[in-house]
């Protein structure tokens, strides 16, 4: 009985691991193929533009001229307490900074 036992705990263990096998991930010609793009030529395709070591300006949201954009802005910081705060560590950090 004991040894019964065993052999169903080793049987059911073995079954229970080979139903947590993965599959391999698909090729980049299986994923081209399952998309159903195989055919799809790009004549100009995106590419990202240099990285600017310049420095941020600051509001540089304004550089939109977007005075909806404006308004959204100036709605969420005056709603958000954690943008509040946040700006209040930042211009007491400034101080600190100015003053040592």
């Amino acid at each position: 009985m004991r040894v019964a036992n065993v052999i169903l705990g080793a049987v059911v263990g073995a079954g229970l691991l080979a139903g947590c096998a993965t599959k391999s991930p698909p090729t980049r010609a299986e994923i081209h193929e399952q998309s159903g793009l195989t055919n799809l030529t790009l004549t100009n395709p995106w590419k990202a533009a240099a990285i600017s070591t310049s420095p941020i300006e600051d509001n540089w949201l304004a550089t939109f001229k977007d005075e909806q954009l404006d308004a959204l802005i100036a709605e969420a910081i005056a709603n958000n307490p954690d943008l509040r705060v946040t700006a209040t560590k930042v211009a007491q950090a400034a101080e600190y900074v100015r003053l040592a």
